[in-house]
């Protein structure tokens, strides 16, 4: 991914009146050729330099381009005090902040928070009554809409990770858990940069065939109005017997988990979860407010 960026900032690509460098669920870079003034994410950003055209060729400021993708910039010269090489490191330790976006990393836990959530998790000591309590006061839902019985839903935090890790393991460590939330922070797909963080949407759902989760399909709709896709999602492609049904329409049930680039997901916002299946929609307004 990285040797993509890079030779997309530095390639000659074919030229129109408005250049979007790079976009995914995480960052929309515009730039027009003669104008000094980028958009990022929707905002308005003004550049030192304009892009522009010569010999058919375009021509974009690397550095501004190479920082909003979460990259360092520098340079070394020769003795005369030209420029001999430019040096371009990524990192999501050098993501750049900006009214135009949001933290890169708004569901990073601190050592405070790692520590309540494994004082949690073992004070309920395997207790999985306690635990689907726990869970149940905040993090699930379930989905309106077509289909029957609704689809339960869980919003999987780092926090809450820790929580069930430590409730099902008295030996789950701070260490431990400090390593599992960096490592659920950095999941990510390729579309994304190098340590974005994905905020997981896990659902149980229940169909009258063997093969109804083969047709899921998840989205959510930000406060703006906007759609966003998952970058990763666990969807088996058949679903298993549930010994617990009372009718044919729960015969089956399915468990599926989707990442949502949480870059783009505050923590006090309100989303709309939206599963899409063959006999319609199920949905459910969430309050990320409440979340830790």
């Amino acid at each position: 991914m990285k040797r993509f960026i890079l030779g997309l900032l530095l390639a000659v690509f074919v030229v129109g009146s408005a250049l979007p460098l790079y976009a995914s669920t995480q960052k929309t870079i515009v730039l027009t050729i003669g104008s000094p003034v980028a958009t990022v994410n929707g905002g308005s950003v003004t550049l030192d330099v304009a892009p522009f055209i010569k010999d058919s060729r375009t021509f974009v400021p690397l550095r501004f381009v190479s920082e909003q993708l979460g990259a360092n910039v520098t340079y070394t010269t020769k003795p005369d005090g030209t420029v001999d090489q430019v040096i371009i490191k990524m990192g999501l330790d050098n993501f750049p902040s900006s009214t135009a976006t949001e933290n890169i990393n708004p569901w990073m836990l601190s050592d405070e928070q790692i520590t309540e959530a494994l004082q949690t998790g073992k004070s309920m000591h395997g207790d999985l009554d306690a635990l689907s309590e726990f869970k149940r006061e905040s993090y699930i839902y379930y989905l309106e809409g077509a289909g029957a019985p609704a689809s339960e839903l869980t919003v999987s935090t780092p926090y809450l990770e820790i929580v069930d890790s430590a409730c099902m393991n008295p030996y789950f460590s701070f260490d431990l858990a400090k390593l599992m939330a960096e490592f659920l922070i950095a999941e990510t797909s390729p579309v994304l940069t190098e340590g974005s963080p994905s905020l997981r949407f896990q659902v149980t759902a229940y169909g009258a065939s063997f093969d109804f989760c083969s047709n899921l399909k998840a989205a959510l709709v930000l406060p703006d109005g906007s759609t966003m896709f998952p970058v990763t999602q666990v969807v088996p492609s058949y679903a298993q017997q549930n010994l617990f049904s009372h009718s044919a329409s729960e015969a089956y049930q399915a468990g599926c988990t989707w990442g949502f680039d949480a870059s783009r997901i505050g923590r006090n916002d309100t989303v709309t979860f939206i599963l899409t299946r063959a006999e319609g929609e199920q949905r459910a307004v969430i309050d990320l407010s409440k979340y830790k």
